[in-house]
């Protein structure tokens, strides 16, 4: 009778729990009777005995039964605190959206009736459950369905054809990606600043390449396609170091044009005839004609250079420099002539640098060759 009151207790217990809305999760405890003897303290009572229940009796259960089922109500209690879904078990049958664990750890939901002796993950009787996609966007804890993380976004390494060769707005946020990859797609009304325009340009565009290859006229700075030679502010140029093309003052540009700037090298038509007034040693030889007065210098065929001029030493001996400068190499001959009929001149040396030169009055006129 005593049994028959606790059980009743328990029963009532439960069923106020349920009632008020009991959710918090109780106190671990031992499981009961996890201690007991067996068949001394603790006995299974058999399939049809389980089955059955208690008789109505004036004899009570046996202790040993009663603490079977004690250990069994808490022993399964205690693995659902654990374990949350219960593993897979071969005996047992299963029906449709019954959760269970496989061997492999993942949850699988049972889609048969009557689904026993199917291990999972057999996909005629199991799959994985369902997961709701997430909003475009969502940074929030939400857990993501595979599919819709693999339409939505790109692994690392991965290339953009797993999106079908779309990005999407947000799925690359603004400052995500500071370096493009080589074979980037991205449609003509994706591409957002400065427009592009095939028919006409428009100031500070860029040139375009047509479908056949070619660029064609949108140029910087320039207001019309058509003029090839407006007034030019600024150039592209390359710095050599990062490869990269950016815009520079043609100002900027001009100055640092100079000959140490360009490998001391001009080559022809770069200089053109009376556009220098003062000559470097190495301006000079790459011009066939740079001077036609009393003082210059030319180049003729074979890289023989001349140069010319009047020295005065004024009836003695003096050291002069060539009217164009060193010559590059050396010089081979100097030889001079009085300005007037009764003076007399005669060169007493040379090098590339200078020569010397005397004469018994007044000025002398010079001729010197070299390469």
């Amino acid at each position: 009778m005593m049994l028959r009151k606790l059980a009743y207790t328990l029963l009532c217990m439960t069923m106020a729990m349920a009632a008020y809305g009991q959710s918090t999760r109780p106190p671990f405890l031992p499981i009961w009777a996890v201690t007991a003897i067996p068949t001394t303290d603790i006995l299974q009572p058999n399939n049809a005995y389980i089955s059955a229940g208690w008789p109505l009796s004036s004899t009570p259960p046996s202790r040993q039964y009663f603490n079977w089922v004690l250990n069994r109500g808490t022993w399964g209690v205690d693995y659902l605190l654990h374990r949350g879904i219960a593993d897979w078990d071969s005996a047992t049958t299963y029906g449709p959206n019954d959760l269970v664990i496989g061997s492999n750890g993942r949850i699988y939901r049972s889609t048969q009736s009557n689904n026993v002796g199917n291990a999972p993950p057999n996909t005629s009787f199991w799959n994985v459950p369902a997961i709701d996609a997430v909003a475009n966007g969502d940074n929030s804890a939400s857990i993501a369905s595979t599919a819709f993380v693999h339409n939505n976004y790109v692994p690392i390494g991965g290339g953009f054809s797993l999106l079908g060769g779309q990005i999407g707005a947000g799925q690359v946020p603004l400052g995500a990606v500071n370096q493009w990859q080589s074979f980037l797609s991205i449609s003509w009304s994706q591409i957002s600043g400065v427009p592009l325009d095939q028919s006409g340009t428009v100031a500070n565009s860029i040139a375009q390449r047509n479908g056949g290859g070619y660029l064609f006229a949108n140029y910087f700075n320039q207001n019309l396609g058509a003029n090839e030679n407006p007034p030019i502010g600024q150039v592209i140029v390359n710095n050599t170091t990062d490869t990269f093309n950016r815009k520079a003052s043609f100002v900027n540009f001009q100055n640092q044009q100079n000959l140490a700037n360009i490998g001391g090298q001009v080559t022809a038509g770069q200089v053109p005839q009376g556009a220098v007034t003062q000559y470097s040693p190495q301006v000079f030889q790459y011009n066939p004609q740079i001077s036609r007065s009393t003082s210059g210098c030319a180049q003729i065929p074979g890289g023989i250079l001349i140069q010319w001029g009047i020295v005065a030493p004024n009836g003695g001996t003096i050291t002069a420099g060539y009217s164009c400068g060193p010559f590059p190499n050396a010089a081979l001959s100097v030889i001079s002539n009085g300005q007037s009929a009764v003076t007399q001149s005669n060169v007493t040396g040379w090098n590339a640098n200078n020569f010397t030169i005397r004469n018994t009055g007044g000025a002398s006129n010079y001729i010197a060759i070299g390469y």
